[in-house]
């Protein structure tokens, strides 16, 4: 009887031990899993867009490209983007930074002209007014309008699109370029209304409309939003 107990218990112990050896060994793998995922994450290259690095004290590797052409409406020339990528290290990881510079207009007949004569500024957005949708029967362009970020406005060493940016207009050939409105915060609307080109905007003092002039680009009104139940102007 003793010698079946024994056998027994010598069974069980063993069973025992090759049930802890699998979980230890799934457990090391579970770690192992976890650690290689946390390792991949840490050391993964991070992208992300409409940002320009500006910090002077950082190597940083730029790559310069032209994107693709459109079409401005009812006149002779194209609209084409010049893109930057940055690559640097940041950390225990690299990362990498794409964002539009400038622009370029091109026709088959005069020189290529271009918005800046340089690429130190993001290019936000850009919009051909009258708006079109690149058909047949649209309106021909009268101007194209520009919001840029000219400067690092929170001092990050960056300029992203939480930075104040300027609005710029400029003649569907590049010529005449006007920084009509500054301290824009977010996004821009605007439509051509007759021989004007109405705004709505946020500013350094909130929400705001300005009509300029399509034939010069002047101000010819400007007038703060109040918000229902916010504080009318002074």
């Amino acid at each position: 009887m003793s010698t079946r107990k024994a056998r027994l218990f010598r069974f069980v112990w063993r069973a025992n031990a090759l049930i802890i050896l699998a979980a230890g060994v799934c457990a090391l793998v579970l770690v192992g899993i976890l650690a290689a995922t946390q390792l991949k994450w840490m050391f993964r290259e991070r992208h992300v867009n409409a940002v320009v690095n500006t910090d002077t004290t950082r190597h940083i590797d730029e790559t310069l490209r032209l994107g693709r052409a459109t079409k401005i409406s009812g006149q002779p020339w194209m609209l084409v983007d010049l893109s930057s990528e940055q690559g640097y290290d940041q950390g225990s990881y690299s990362k990498s930074a794409e964002a539009v510079r400038n622009y370029a207009f091109v026709s088959a007949a005069e020189p290529v002209r271009w918005l800046y004569d340089h690429n130190r500024f993001l290019v936000l957005d850009v919009t051909q007014l009258p708006g079109t949708s690149y058909q047949e029967n649209d309106h021909p362009t009268a101007l194209i309008s520009f919001l840029v970020v000219e400067e690092d406005t929170d001092h990050d060493r960056r300029l992203t699109t939480r930075d104040d940016a300027v609005l710029v207009f400029t003649r569907p050939d590049g010529s005449s370029r006007t920084t009509v409105l500054r301290g824009i915060k977010g996004n821009v609307s605007q439509e051509k209304i007759g021989d004007q080109v109405l705004t709505v905007y946020n500013g350094a003092d909130g929400y705001a409309s300005a009509a300029f002039s399509v034939q010069d680009f002047t101000k010819l009104r400007e007038e703060k939003i109040v918000l229902p139940g916010g504080v009318p102007p002074k």
